[in-house]
């Protein structure tokens, strides 16, 4: 459906966990917060962090959730 998109975050940045990557690929998919927690075992404030931290190791820029989000619709 994403033709090359878990290539093109591996060159964005080569030492995502598996973890970080699964993230990426729900948001993608436009998955909401508390399903990913359900589905990771977590709290969904934890995604909501998880998201940040992830747009600024993608990005090297500081930003929001939604900013996360928005990046990885558009990757």
């Amino acid at each position: 459906t994403y033709p090359h998109f878990t290539t093109r975050l591996h060159e964005l940045c080569p030492k995502l966990t598996p973890q970080e990557m699964q993230i990426c690929l729900l948001i993608k998919i436009s998955m909401a917060n508390k399903h990913i927690a359900r589905l990771m075992a977590c709290q969904p404030s934890t995604i909501s962090h998880a998201r940040k931290r992830l747009f600024k190791k993608l990005t090297g820029m500081e930003g929001t959730a939604e900013k996360f989000d928005q990046f990885i619709a558009d990757l």
